[in-house]
């Protein structure tokens, strides 16, 4: 039967909100928006045709008011008279220059600053020469009464008295055109620009090439307006992008925004206040069941409801009591079982160091009854420091001492064929260290040292290293096959052995001591020699 997956209370609880009262809420609220961003759409569609509409009848009858003075004027003499009577009569605000027939101002109404000048072979000058009828060309000229003109409109006049042809030019001001545009608030981009597409007046830096010719985007969901002035030789274009309008959307409906965003977040404060007043103690029961099963015993439940949780908040805390009090009892009886692991490995250890003493000495007696005083002393302290059972932990400093005697029987032992050297820094003497620890070692380097070699060194040193104590046992004796080697270290890991219990006893005491972090390792190699290396926690007692 499979089992169900895991939801909380409170998850249920706010699931069952989002999805039967803020989904909804999300999703009406999305279809206004659409709604909203549809009507919106249509009205600034409108708002620019309008614009674009008022624009292009303005210009057109700027320009038309030209022409029409321009005709009026080809009819009459052209004199200061006539010109500034029909100037006055169509409104024109533009500056005039009247040429002869070649090309020399004769009448003007300002001159024209230095570097705007006229030339007849170019602009429309050279248009006029060929053409009966009103010339219409876009150019930036500017005068010296600080005017500038940005359009020039011209036509060729024949003068009654000689039959030769004069020519009156109309200059259009860049602040003529500039007043249509500021008659009508435009919020969209506007281009003005003659037929070949060149830019004569705009109020953006886009849409342009790098000539100056205007380079409208394709884009089919923007208000695009185009529409020619004056017979198409200019054009007017008004673009409104998308983003303008999504802005002013924006600042129609930020209200209904406002108050949506009040509305969750109300709701919201009333789902946590529910939650955290009504289910707060059953958050509290879960976290000490998670905590107890971290190994945390110490978190008591203070429940002060009057409902079925107070009841399993007390039968909790029981429960945590009884598990601290069952931990307790299995601690202690821990505790006493190591010490009697111990007290039994010590036991094994000192009738097998014995025996192994007493049967070196009555080799050492046979070969030279001399030494046999001094050896028989030395024997007397190594048996008084190994049946002394009052203290398991001694110095390193005193375990030296003791394992220097035991070499030094050895050495009368062996003679010039045994050798040793003790490196041990002397800051290191008063670190602790379990008792007879060091002389299984030393004998097992001498019991297999000497089988196929007749002379023997052993190197004991010792040092700090990474927080812990390390003492070396290195020996350059006949060392143990690759077999040899795996079979003890094997042996290190099991609970009872019956081969090598001097190392087994020793590597089983460190860590019922100090843990499995520490213990013996041996290092060796066939013909080379052994090294065994004995790791202990630095200053423990």
């Amino acid at each position: 039967m499979s089992q169900n997956k895991f939801v909380s209370l409170k998850k249920q609880i706010k699931d069952f909100l989002i999805l039967y009262f803020i989904f909804p809420i999300i999703f009406l609220s999305l279809i206004g928006y659409v709604v909203i961003y549809s009507l919106q759409y249509s009205a600034i569609k409108k708002e620019s045709q309008k614009e674009f509409n008022f624009i292009q009848k303005s210009l057109d009858e700027l320009l038309s008011k030209y022409d029409l003075a321009l005709k009026e004027l080809k009819n009459r003499s052209l004199d200061f008279e006539n010109i500034y009577k029909i100037k006055n009569e169509f409104d024109l605000k533009g500056n005039f220059i009247v040429l002869d027939k070649n090309f020399k101002p004769t009448i003007e109404s300002s001159s024209l600053v230095r570097g705007s000048s006229l030339n007849s072979n170019w602009g429309i000058l050279k248009k006029l020469k060929n053409s009966e009828g009103i010339v219409l060309e876009s150019e930036e000229m500017r005068f010296l009464n600080e005017k500038k003109t940005i359009l020039t409109m011209g036509s060729k006049v024949k003068n009654l008295a000689d039959k030769s042809y004069n020519y009156i030019l109309f200059y259009i001001l860049d602040s003529e055109i500039e007043d249509i545009f500021k008659k009508i608030e435009i919020n969209g981009n506007y281009i003005f620009t003659d037929k070949n597409g060149y830019i004569l007046k705009r109020n953006t830096n886009n849409y342009s090439d790098n000539l100056n010719r205007i380079e409208m985007p394709v884009n089919k969901k923007n208000i695009f307006f185009k529409s020619g002035i004056y017979n198409s030789k200019l054009h007017i274009y008004i673009y409104r992008d998308l983003d303008f309008m999504l802005v002013k959307i924006f600042e129609q409906i930020v209200y209904f925004i406002t108050i949506f965003i009040f509305l969750i977040t109300c709701i919201f404060l009333i789902i946590n206040y529910f939650i955290n007043k009504k289910l707060a103690v059953i958050d509290k029961i879960i976290s000490a069941i998670k905590s107890t099963g971290k190994g945390q015993l110490n978190n008591f439940l203070e429940v002060e409801t009057n409902d079925e949780l107070r009841i399993i908040a007390t039968s909790y805390n029981k429960m945590l009591l009884d598990i601290k009090n069952l931990i307790e009892i299995n601690k202690r009886e821990f505790e006493n079982n190591i010490n009697l692991e111990i007290k039994q490995l010590e036991s094994q250890f000192n009738p097998h160091f014995l025996f192994n003493t007493l049967e070196m000495l009555k080799y050492t007696i046979k070969k030279d009854v001399k030494m046999s005083n001094k050896i028989i002393l030395n024997i007397s302290s190594i048996l008084r420091f190994s049946i002394d059972n009052r203290k398991t932990i001694i110095s390193l400093g005193e375990n030296i001492k003791f394992i220097e005697s035991y070499l030094e029987i050895q050495k009368y032992r062996f003679g010039d064929d045994f050798s040793y050297s003790i490196d041990i820094e002397s800051n290191l003497n008063n670190q602790k260290t379990p008792k007879l620890i060091f002389q299984p070692i030393v004998e097992n380097s001498i019991k297999y040292g000497f089988s196929s070699k007749d002379k023997l060194h052993i190197d004991i040193r010792g040092k700090l290293q990474k927080g812990s104590l390390v003492i070396y046992f290195l020996d350059d004796g006949d060392g143990l096959s690759k077999d040899e080697l795996i079979e003890i270290r094997k042996n290190l890991k099991k609970d009872n052995v019956t081969n090598h219990i001097g190392l087994y006893n020793i590597n089983r005491r460190i860590k019922l001591y100090y843990g499995e972090k520490y213990g013996v390792k041996i290092l060796s190699r066939k013909g080379r020699g052994t090294l065994v290396k004995i790791v202990l926690p630095e200053d423990m007692e």
